[in-house]
């Protein structure tokens, strides 16, 4: 899925005058998000790159997951114009989505520096 997938959506069902560009910046955030905290952390991770994120650019999460993109730019659309109530909504069902992505990840792939046990003296 690319990010103008993504915009095109939201924006017919989310009714807004932002910027294009503004959606765009918020979505590379996004991916370099999940790039710093769940692929950089895990081996086997696809490949990158977030250097030019334009309309264009491939989004990072799988289509499996990508209701989640969605989701997280509604809900920061709903918070700049002020629907709090409405960017509530929408920010709890992004954390939904996105947990289910991470945890699936984490699921299916090994950490590059897995977690030593516990020693308790």
């Amino acid at each position: 899925m690319k990010v103008i997938d993504v915009i095109s959506y939201v924006d017919k069902v989310c009714h807004n005058s932002l910027d294009g560009q503004v959606k765009i910046k918020m979505l590379e955030r996004l991916d370099r998000q999940i790039a710093r905290d769940v692929f950089d952390t895990h081996e086997g991770s696809p490949e990158y790159d977030l250097r030019e994120y334009t309309e264009s650019t491939e989004l990072l999460v799988p289509d499996d997951f990508s209701e989640l993109y969605f989701f997280y730019l509604e809900s920061k659309i709903w918070l700049l114009l002020n629907q709090i109530a409405r960017y509530q909504n929408m920010a709890v069902i992004y954390d939904t989505a996105y947990t289910a992505f991470v945890s699936d990840y984490n699921r299916t792939h090994k950490p590059k520096h897995p977690v030593s046990a516990l020693r308790f003296a």
